[in-house]
């Protein structure tokens, strides 16, 4: 009998309950083909949909805990949350629990059951058995929503004085669940969570550390009040794990107060000395580093720190060196001069068959080099761009893999260091002329650095003359390479400006202007396209006006089929749709017209053909506008030691703007000298007077006014009869009370506008909606017919009424505002 009760605790779940499980598992395992074990689970999921209907909780709670074994196949089981809560009000632990376990697991933010699984975890809260509380507590972290959670917080917070330590340690942790979804929880129980550091269980204080750890990410200052019982529970703990969680929490804090420095740097240097536990060493070197409590005068502290880096670097593990590096890269920030001391195992690094080491590593490579040991880092840095030879017994095997991010990185660790501080490690450019070159062959692919590579062979050439006709040379080269043009365009941005502005240090130079005349412009990118246009051009000034050549009818005919090849080269690509390029294409095009028409004019005297002058326009005119001045490289702030001239006034303001953009609001006044403003009112009345007497005539025709009135009744007549003109609400009303038209009838004025009509607004060419009072206050005026300008572009009928509707009025102008009309109208044009 004792037996079976001791198997019965064995298997918390029943005897019958357990079979029942094992029963629906071996079913699914011997299911071999997916049909058949497809089956299996539908017949359980069918099962499962009877037995939770049943009234017998033991049956209810077994399809509870199929159901929950079922859902980690992908079957959805949220059908059955209410019967979840069933059996999580059962009176049974053991039903309880699986119910939980359910409800972990079904349970989501948007389920309406948590309404009324509220109730039921304030009754297990406040149960007087530890294992029903601890079981809803677990529910809780899980399933807690925003309401749930400030619902539940009073219940959890009376919870952090249980008499278990068990229970209070799961309280603490299930509050910080709860400050997730409820922060307000945090303002009301923070002191009773500070209480929980002087627990007198350890566990419990461990728990609360890793709590406010967690919090103190968002938010450290918060948490700044808790570094005194913190920094008791660092000095007296045997915990590594606390301490770690402790030191993690001090970085944070050290940076906010700076206090903290001098009274933190002793504990943790010692737990440096003594501890031999790699993770909390490289924690507390970590909390050093990253909560700035080192600085450039604690050289004892950086070597303490550097020498137990070491042995990280030295170790086998993978993830030991990594953070061994990790940490290294932030201390030789401040203390560089410790980099130097450990170039032997950083070079073990950069050659490690992991590639998280390689790329770490090769942050502090650049920092390594020097002017003795700069050729021989590039050595390895240049091997490992090198593809791997696939055959063990080639010289060159290898198997460390190199993705294209990776050989990106290690070029432009080589520019950096390279050309760090103006090239001050370099001491033999022509070596480094010939590692940029390899980096080219290495990458042709990598289009990436291809601009890098190329700026760096620019730069040395105008910076380092001794070597600027290797640089010339390697540019031609690349120029020439239609590989390059295809796989790598970037560094033909650079080479192309090189070859044009040292045209006279090319061993060719009519090689490459026929040459870069016959690229296909279409395939190179807009930006290497405009180069090539200015390259070409100073190519073809130095090459025309080369004094050594005599001038002699062969070398004018091949100077003007040169020309006319250019013209020909720029009138294509002086249609492209890139603006630099149309723009560089079309002034260099009217000089090559210019110089074509310049060289069919000049005669070379057949007789004496070597004694005859080249032209000027090709030794003068042409060089000059490139060869002017020479090229000197410039400090970055040359500019500012030029001083400001004594006579300089940039306080004193130029001229008065006052009047400008006044806008005339009253159309009675009689004065023109608000509206005009700025002292030019005699400049625009003349303007005035010249463009009347341009455009108007002196008097308008007669008109009978009976007969025009008749005339525009019979036509308003006829309008109104037919069906498809849509009339004017205003027809019947613009008429006077004697029943004579207020409108002269004439004919409408034609505005020639040189202006884009298409910058006016929709609502500026619409008439003037003028009501009958405001057309009685009108006073009758005449209309002048303007004459049509042959150098106008544009003519466009426009009453002079519509006028007034662009600038912003409202009514028609008597006669003596006329000119204020005009200049008006002059204004908003």
């Amino acid at each position: 009998m004792s037996l079976q009760v001791k198997d019965l605790r064995l298997k918390p779940f029943g005897l019958a309950f357990e079979k029942s499980i094992s029963d629906l598992i071996r079913g699914i395992r011997a299911a071999k083909d997916p049909e058949s074990k497809s089956k299996v689970l539908l017949e359980a999921i069918g099962d499962c949909h009877n037995e939770v209907r049943s009234q017998d909780m033991e049956v209810k709670s077994m399809a509870v805990l199929k159901l929950a074994y079922l859902e980690m196949y992908g079957y959805d089981m949220s059908w059955a949350n209410f019967h979840v809560l069933e059996v999580m009000s059962s009176p049974k632990f053991q039903q309880k629990r699986i119910g939980y376990l359910a409800a972990i697991q079904s349970y989501r933010d948007n389920t309406d059951i948590l309404m009324m699984t509220t109730n039921q975890l304030k009754k297990d809260l406040s149960s007087s058995n530890s294992v029903e509380v601890s079981v809803a507590l677990s529910g809780v972290a899980t399933i807690v929503t925003p309401s749930l959670a400030q619902d539940i917080t009073p219940d959890i917070v009376k919870m952090l004085n249980h008499s278990k330590p068990y229970i209070r340690k799961k309280a603490v942790l299930a509050m910080y669940k709860i400050f997730l979804q409820f922060p307000e929880a945090l303002r009301t129980s923070f002191s009773r969570l500070r209480d929980k550091l002087q627990d007198e269980d350890m566990s419990v204080v461990s728990a609360t550390v890793n709590v406010v750890c967690e919090l103190a990410k968002k938010n450290p200052k918060n948490f700044l009040p808790l570094a005194p019982q913190l920094f008791e529970h660092l000095t007296i703990s045997s915990s590594n794990w606390m301490i770690i969680k402790i030191l993690k929490l001090f970085a944070s804090l050290a940076p906010i107060e700076p206090r903290l420095k001098p009274k933190l740097l002793p504990p943790i240097m010692e737990i440096i000395q003594k501890t031999e536990a790699m993770s909390l060493l490289y924690e507390c070197i970590n909390c050093v580093v990253t909560g700035n409590m080192i600085d450039e005068e604690d050289y004892d502290i950086a070597r303490v720190l550097v020498s137990k880096l070491r042995t990280f670097l030295d170790q086998s593990d993978q993830n030991l060196k990594y953070v061994g590096l990790l940490a290294f890269s932030k201390i030789v920030k401040i203390h560089p001069q410790f980099v130097n001391s450990q170039e032997d195992v950083i070079l073990q690094c950069v050659l490690d068959p992991d590639l998280t080491i390689r790329q770490k590593s090769l942050e502090l490579i650049s920092q390594i080099m020097n002017d003795d040991n700069v050729e021989t880092i590039v050595t390895i840095l240049l091997k490992q761009l090198i593809p791997p030879v696939l055959s063990p017994g080639s010289e060159n095997y290898s198997t460390l893999d190199t993705p294209d991010s990776y050989k990106i990185n290690v070029i432009r660790t080589i520019i950096e260091a390279c050309s760090r501080d103006n090239f001050a490690i370099l001491s033999d450019f022509d070596w480094y002329i010939t590692v940029l070159v390899d980096l080219v062959k290495l990458s042709k692919t990598l289009n990436e650095v291809g601009s890098e590579i190329g700026v760096q062979i620019r730069d040395i050439s105008i910076r380092v003359p001794s070597v600027r006709n290797l640089c010339v040379e390697v540019a031609s080269n690349f120029v020439h390479d239609d590989d390059l043009l295809q796989n790598n365009a970037a560094i033909l941005g650079s080479c192309i400006w090189i070859l044009g502005e040292f045209a006279s240090l090319l061993n060719s130079p009519i090689y490459t202007l026929n040459y870069l005349l016959e690229v296909d412009a279409d395939a190179l990118p807009s930006k290497i396209h405009a180069l090539y246009i200015q390259a070409i051009v100073k190519i073809f000034a130095f090459f025309s006006g080369d004094s050594s050549i005599a001038w002699t009818v062969s070398r004018a005919d091949q100077i003007k089929g040169l020309t006319r090849s250019m013209i020909k080269y720029l009138e294509k690509s002086s249609t492209s749709v890139h603006y630099d390029v149309q723009e560089r294409s079309v002034e260099f095009l009217e000089l090559m017209k210019l110089v074509l028409q310049g060289l069919e004019e000049y005669e070379v005297d057949k007789e004496d053909m070597y004694n005859n002058d080249i032209p000027l326009l090709l030794t003068l005119a042409v060089p000059s506008l490139f060869n002017r001045w020479d090229l000197n490289p410039v400090a970055p702030n040359t500019q500012f030691k030029i001083g400001v001239p004594d006579d300089l006034d940039l306080n004193t303001q130029i001229g008065s703007f006052d009047g400008l953009g006044q806008n005339y609001e009253d159309s009675d006044a009689d004065s023109d000298d608000d509206f005009i403003g700025c002292g030019v009112r005699d400049e625009i009345e003349q303007e005035y007077k010249n463009v009347r007497n341009h455009f108007y005539k002196d008097e308008s025709p007669a008109v009978d006014e009976k007969e025009v009135g008749r005339q525009r009744r019979e036509r308003i007549n006829k309008q109104r009869d037919d069906p498809y003109y849509i009339g004017n609400e205003d027809d019947n009303e613009i008429t006077s009370i004697s029943g004579k038209s207020t409108i002269d009838d004439g004919p409408t004025p034609v505005a020639d506008l040189d202006a884009n009509i298409g910058s006016l607004s929709s609502n500026a060419l619409k008439p003037c909606n003028n009501t009958e009072s405001s057309l009685k206050k009108r006073k009758k005026f005449k209309f002048y017919k303007m004459k049509p300008l042959e150098t106008m572009k544009l003519q466009i009928m426009i009453p002079i009424s519509h006028w007034f509707q662009l600038a912003g009025r409202s009514t028609l102008p008597v006669e003596r505002n006329r000119k204020r009309a005009y200049c008006e109208l002059m204004r908003v044009i």
